[in-house]
């Protein structure tokens, strides 16, 4: 039988310090316990049974108490059982040597301070009774009989063992002790190191926050030149653009007039000058577009238009270009696309960049343009407008800096085609303001392929957290009803489709109504019909005879009084007064200039869309005036009384209420309108005193749509309240 797998600990875990700890003392000292009991022994008959014990007890027991630990589960538990028992053999012996002192004394002391260094002094008093109980039961099988005398070797041989016992758990103090100092002195190390890295982690955060601090005044500074240069670019694209449309407006005159005259051989040079400066113009505008979009001031106006009309009205835009570079231009659109919500002329710019940038780049070959409709991978419905050509084609290097402001591919590219580099970065930014995004793959010496994608009907965006994107408007011509009532209606009469859509959006975004018409009959018809506020009429265009519509105007008994004012430029203001015209603008108009002339002669008596109802006539002025220049129309009462002669009259759409009011109180006042019929459902806003007690306040809250303190009441949040709630009621 081999006992290797036995002898072999199976340990779930590694035993307890105890259990090796007690081997070593009895494998030491329980062979000098066998000698003592021996040396006492010897010479008395006793039974075979005892000599096997006491061999067993010296030389076997430690054995197997070590190899019971640490093949337990819990090698603790087990060891301190196994003392119990070691307490018990212990007691069994004292009667077996006739309770002789030096070895009684011997074995019971090496247990007993076994016990208290193991486990505590509980533990060897509890044990102490175990071996009470092994004197008893070892008594009764060999009696009580006492023998005092010791021999000289007992004697020396119990001092040998107590030596050896003390010797044991000294030497186990001992290192217990320099193992406790030795750590006592590695954790003061250690919190010294600890220490000094904390003070390292300090310097290196108070080194981070001034890094921080830096970079963070590094970033204002930036964002502060970022909007200077934007501001700047704005204002020097304005002033440009000014001369500059005189000067495509001379030019324009000057080739007429060259053709009139038939001075053929100046239409060359003239052409070239308008070329020049409409060339100028589009660089400028480009400019300008990306300032607007860097600074986020640029809008949105969303309406429906047809995606085939679209395709073939930029295809015949770029057509020439194609033409003059040998490039055969095909035109495809997805049969199921009809109609999509976007920015009509953004949607249009992008595309013209595309193809323009393909035409220029390709000689002699073909450039695709297709529209198709997809699914994005979040299920969304969307518009790709691919465009293809067969030009020189990109390098990936190339690709990496197309988007880029103010960047071509490379310089040669520059030099051989010009450009500013800014017509695909304007695209791209147009497409992200509208949800969508422009891909872009190419080979060189084979061809590139532009991807421009939309969502087929553009949602409104707020602005981003970089000022990249504007808030989004919807196009007054496509709202079902208007926000606010119109400021009055404008006949435009304009032959070109570009010049009458770009009017039309800046008039209708400002507030107007207005009606369109390229013909003159039609024109007259609808002005004699609608009686308009104000005739804008474009004097240029011959096929339109901007002469003889303002003579017709002006001859028909219903249109006499119209104010008209005419696009274009004349020889002779004074002639163009002389025959009934209100007003000259250049063509073409500059924005601040038509508004202005419409606001000065076309606008009707405002409607009284808000009620300002304040004693001080300062304030009362004040936030009149404030809804006024946002084109709100608005009155005011001095008090209360006054205030509901004026709701009787005609309900305004919000009422404002100063709670200081003479006569009747602000807050009589609110509850009268709250508890009328009729007016009950218009919102009310109060403005608090500085002394009202909290109490008042969410009394007013309950009471009023919305409350405000004077100091909150800013320019920008009264205009924004009262559309607000004009069209929750419209």
């Amino acid at each position: 039988m081999r006992l290797t797998p036995f002898l072999t600990p199976r340990m779930p875990g590694r035993p307890h310090p105890i259990v090796k700890l007690d081997y070593t003392v009895r494998l030491s000292t329980y062979p000098f316990f066998a000698l003592l009991y021996w040396s006492h022994l010897r010479g008395q008959a006793l039974p075979a049974w005892v000599w096997v014990y006491l061999v067993a007890y010296g030389f076997v027991f430690p054995h197997v108490a070590y190899l019971v630990a640490v093949r337990s589960a819990n090698s603790k538990a087990t060891e301190l059982r196994t003392l119990t028992v070691d307490s018990f053999i212990v007691g069994t012996w004292m009667p077996i040597l006739a309770f002789c002192p030096w070895p009684s004394v011997a074995g019971v002391f090496g247990v007993y301070s076994g016990n208290i260094s193991i486990n505590g002094l509980r533990f060897a008093w509890r044990n102490l009774l175990a071996t009470a109980l092994g004197v008893l039961a070892m008594g009764a099988l060999v009696g009580f009989r006492v023998d005092l005398e010791a021999s000289l070797l007992t004697t020396g041989l119990s001092m040998a063992v107590l030596f050896v016992y003390l010797t044991v758990f000294s030497m186990h103090s001992h290192n217990q002790s320099k193992r406790v100092v030795h750590g006592i002195k590695q954790i003061a190390e250690q919190n010294a190191q600890i220490g000094e890295k904390s003070v390292l982690l300090e310097q290196r955060t108070r080194e981070l926050e001034r890094a921080n601090e830096v970079a963070e005044a590094a970033k204002k500074a930036a964002e502060e030149a970022n909007r200077a240069k934007s501001r700047f670019l704005a204002n020097m694209s304005h002033e440009l653009r000014t001369p500059l449309n005189a000067i495509i407006g001379y030019s324009e005159m000057l080739i007429e007039e060259s053709e009139d005259a038939g001075a053929e051989e100046l239409k060359p040079d003239l052409e070239k000058i308008q070329g020049a400066g409409k060339h100028l113009l589009g660089l400028i505008n480009e400019v300008l577009d990306l300032s607007k979009i860097e600074a986020g001031k640029m809008d949105l106006f969303l309406e429906d238009f047809d995606i085939a009309a679209i395709v073939q009205e930029v295809a015949s835009t770029v057509t020439p270009q194609n033409q003059a570079r040998g490039n055969r231009l095909e035109v495809s659109v997805d049969p199921t696309l009809s109609v999509m919500h976007a920015d009509l002329t953004k949607v249009r710019q992008v595309l013209l960049n595309l193809l323009s940038n393909a035409a220029k780049f390709t000689e002699g070959g073909v450039v695709r343009l297709a529209a198709r409709r997809e699914t994005s991978s979040t299920g969304a419905r969307r518009v790709v407008f691919a465009v293809t050509d067969s030009g020189i084609g990109m390098t990936p290097a190339q690709l990496t800096r197309l988007f880029q402001p103010f960047v071509q591919a490379d310089a040669s590219t520059t030099r051989r085609y010009g450009g500013t580099g800014l017509g695909l970065t304007i695209s791209r930014r147009f497409c992200e303001m509208m949800g969508g995004g422009i891909d872009v793959s190419s080979e060189p010496g084979v061809g590139t392929t532009f991807q421009a994608w939309f969502p087929l009907t553009v949602e409104a965006l707020e602005m981003s957290s970089t000022g990249t994107f504007a808030v989004v408007r919807r196009s007054r011509r496509t709202s079902a009803v208007p926000l606010l009532p119109y400021l009055g209606t404008v006949l435009l009469v304009v032959h070109s489709d570009t010049a009458r859509d770009g009017l039309e959006r800046l008039l209708g975004v400002e507030g107007y109504r207005v009606i369109t018409s390229a013909v003159r009959e039609e024109a007259v018809t609808l002005a004699r019909e609608i009686q308009p506020d104000l005739v804008l009429l474009d004097l240029l265009h011959p096929e339109l005879d901007g002469w003889g519509t303002l003579a017709e105007l002006h001859q028909t008994p219903e249109t006499t009084q119209l104010p008209v004012v005419l696009l274009g430029l004349v020889g002779n203001d004074q002639l163009a007064f002389a025959l009934g015209s209100a007003g000259v603008l250049t063509q073409p108009v500059d924005d601040d200039a038509l508004l202005g002339t419409v606001r000065r002669l076309g606008a009707r008596d405002q409607e009284a869309v808000a009620l300002v109802v304040a004693a001080e006539a300062r304030l009362r002025e004040q936030l009149t005036g404030t809804l006024l220049a946002n084109h709100i129309g608005a009155l005011g009462a001095a008090n209360g009384r006054e205030a509901l002669g004026h709701v009787a009259a005609r309900a305004p759409q919000a009422i404002l209420v100063d709670l200081t009011l003479p006569l009747m109180e602000g807050v009589v006042l609110v509850d009268t309108l709250r508890r009328h019929p009729q007016w009950g459902a218009i919102p009310v806003a109060v403005l608090l005193p500085a002394a009202m007690d909290e109490a008042a306040r969410r009394e007013l809250r309950r009471a009023a749509d919305q409350v405000f303190a004077q100091d909150t009441l800013g320019a920008e949040v009264l205009p924004a309240e009262v559309k607000r709630w004009a069209s929750a009621r419209s």
